[in-house]
């Protein structure tokens, strides 16, 4: 069966709203039907439909996260007096809301057997030699299928890893380059540097050892004329 990620609509809510999904037993989407923005309703009602029952979900808080199974279908949730239904979970956490409920809102909500809460296993340093199990840890799974809107499919854990991989290896290929242009710099300053250096200036030492030089054979020619 797939398995997906979701997001507890951190944006929206205050703390406490991935708590409560698990106390209700439940998962909700708000599709948000805003006439204006027909296109993100759409993208999220296309997410919702990809789940089916059997599948697994993975929420995130934090350090934590809970691993649950649908158990049933979608239930789309009617509108009251244009806002969230009192039967809702939506509306149920009314309270935890950043802002106040609006209208245009399509609530649909599926039964989910949420397991405990569980921590993250400490982060381990991946390497590029490493195998699949040892690359990749859930914390760095869930990353790669991390969706801050309503639901992702998670990509399988040998897809999640090589992309880690590709990752690693483009970064350390990055800083060898940087390295290289580094280093080619300073050679080039080090070339300027000795370019631009000033230099002794021996012209008056020559015109004296000119001077001098014909003084002497002048001198010399004068002897041998005596």
């Amino acid at each position: 069966m797939p398995s997906f990620k979701v997001s507890r609509n951190g944006k929206v809510y205050k703390k406490g709203v991935a708590d409560e999904l698990v106390e209700q037993g439940c998962y909700a989407i708000d599709i948000h039907l805003d006439p204006d923005k027909l296109k993100g309703s759409d993208h999220r009602s296309r997410q919702r439909t990809s789940v089916q029952i059997g599948d697994t979900l993975y929420m995130v808080r934090g350090k934590n996260y809970w691993v649950g199974t649908v158990t049933s279908n979608w239930l789309q949730m009617p509108m009251h007096n244009g806002k969230y239904h009192p039967f809702g979970f939506f509306h149920s956490v009314k309270g935890k809301r950043k802002y106040q409920l609006d209208a245009f809102h399509d609530e649909w909500v599926c039964k989910v057997n949420w397991g405990p809460k569980t921590c993250f296993p400490p982060n381990n340093t991946p390497n590029v030699d490493d195998s699949v199990e040892e690359l990749m840890d859930m914390n760095k799974w869930l990353d790669e299928g991390f969706n801050a809107i309503t639901i992702k499919p998670l990509p399988s854990r040998a897809a999640a890893a090589y992309v880690i991989r590709e990752r690693i290896r483009k970064s350390k290929k990055l800083a060898k380059a940087a390295k290289k242009e580094q280093l080619s710099l300073k050679r080039q300053r080090s070339s300027e540097s000795e370019i631009f250096s000033p230099t002794v200036d021996n012209t008056l030492e020559r015109e004296e050892s000119v001077i001098t030089t014909s003084f002497l054979d002048l001198v010399i020619e004068d002897v041998f004329m005596c």
